[in-house]
């Protein structure tokens, strides 16, 4: 008989499951083929069990031990349902992935681990399952990803009430510190004991402090929906963490890693990638000035253009779009994605000044570091993703009230993203609790 999630869960079935699949690991064409978990209609097999320890365990560049597996194969197992949730969604809806989709989403993880295509491909497929796991990991988050643009994104809409009330509130909150943050997140769940997620922590951070990338490791492991994005949170301030996360943050230096913390709803491991004072909003402009008072004037940009043809798919193609947002880290990594995804009109737009930016570039432009990519800018005719690649000094000769839409336009984008991350997050629980999750007995 099936249960709901989460309460109803066998802790130790999980366990027993868990280790009975690491333990034959060594023998996998012995073993019959069994079903361990089912989501609803959707089997999960020890195969696929076998494929995602493998995989989290060549993410985590961790020895394929039997312990390092047992300590991993909880987490690959609760993966492997919010996946099979998250697929069944997408299938409701009528996604299909276009092949050069997954094609693109590979190469560029081959290019962050700084191999071929090729290469990376045989390094992958030597181990068990773990190829096939990776494509179809790649499927769920493309799949995930047009079910938020098609079902939620629509509902986000922001006020010109709201954005007062933010700018009230940055108005209360000038002087503070904030903090720009990524994370690993373990969640409790009722599939793993304390012991395992700290244990599984443990190891996480010994790789991290050997020199992994976070980015890799929170992409893999992390149960935040920041996951996808490398566990990046951004901009925080500390109280609204959790206060013993707070205390902890408080200790970090830019670039610090923290050791795993336990709180109330699980373990996470935290970076910190940069702090500042938050600044009233007359004086968030200020940001763009340089340290002799000169105002930065002009910027070198680069835009990667996904078009959007009359007879495409609208979510394909915002797919590819955030996408690129998500994994350019240059504006190199721009010129490399835009070929990847063949988009001729992309390129390098030179300096532009501010004012003879439009208005909806010109609000994102304000507000972005260099070498950080924008979010998709919706234009009619498709998206477009900005990087700022270099600065020059001037006097600028903004007028204050163009000034002031641009933060409006800026505080209006992230609040939308805010948005939009608290209903993806609660869009996707629901489906959790509603979801009939059967463990089964060995």
């Amino acid at each position: 008989m099936k249960k709901r999630h989460s309460i109803l869960f066998h802790i130790m079935i999980v366990f027993y499951i868990c280790t009975y699949i690491v333990l034959a690991a060594s023998d996998i064409s012995a073993q019959s083929f069994r079903i361990v978990a089912t989501v609803d209609e959707t089997p999960i097999s020890n195969v696929d069990l076998e494929g995602r320890v493998n995989l989290f365990v060549l993410s985590a560049n961790l020895e394929p031990s039997v312990e390092n597996k047992q300590s991993v194969a909880p987490q690959a197992l609760n993966s492997l349902i919010d996946d099979a949730i998250r697929q069944e969604e997408a299938r409701r809806i009528g996604f299909e992935i276009k092949e050069e989709e997954l094609d693109a989403g590979l190469k560029q993880i081959a290019r962050q681990n700084n191999l071929s295509f090729e290469n990376f491909r045989t390094v992958f497929s030597k181990h068990f399952g773990a190829w096939e796991s990776l494509e179809k990991q790649i499927k769920t988050q493309i799949g995930w990803q047009s079910v938020v643009n098609r079902r939620l994104r629509p509902q986000v809409t922001i006020s010109e009430d709201d954005i007062d009330q933010q700018i009230d509130d940055i108005q209360n909150n000038s002087g503070k510190i904030e903090y720009n943050i990524a994370e690993i997140r373990l969640n409790k769940d009722a599939n793993e004991t304390n012991e395992q997620q700290i244990a599984l922590a443990q190891t996480i951070y010994k790789e991290l402090a050997k020199g992994a990338s976070f980015n890799a490791l929170a992409q893999q492991f992390s149960e935040g929906l920041e996951s996808i994005r490398g566990g990046m949170v951004g901009w925080v301030k500390s109280e609204t963490l959790d206060p013993v996360v707070a205390d902890v943050l408080g200790t970090l230096s830019k670039g610090d890693v923290s050791k795993p913390i336990t709180t109330d709803s699980g373990t996470v491991i935290l970076r910190l990638n940069s702090q500042r004072i938050i600044e009233p909003p007359e004086a968030i402009m200020r940001e763009a000035s340089s340290d002799n008072g000169e105002t930065v004037e002009e910027y070198r940009l680069f835009q990667v253009f996904v078009p959007l043809p009359s007879d495409s798919n609208i979510d394909s193609k915002r797919n590819i779009a955030l996408s690129i947002a998500e994994k350019a880290k240059s504006c190199d990594d721009m010129k490399i994605l835009s070929d990847i995804y063949n988009t001729p009109q992309s390129g390098d737009l030179g300096f532009i000044k501010v004012e003879d930016m439009p208005d909806d570039i010109r609000s994102v432009v304000l507000r972005l570091g260099t070498n950080t990519a924008s979010n998709p800018i919706n234009k009619e005719d498709g998206f477009s993703i900005i990087m700022i690649c270099g600065k020059r000094l001037g006097k600028a000769s903004r007028s204050k009230t163009a000034d002031m839409q641009a933060i409006r336009n800026m505080i209006a984008n992230q609040l939308g993203s805010e948005r939009l991350n608290k209903l993806q997050s609660q869009y996707f629980q629901d489906l959790k609790n509603n979801a009939f999750i059967d463990i089964s007995k060995i």
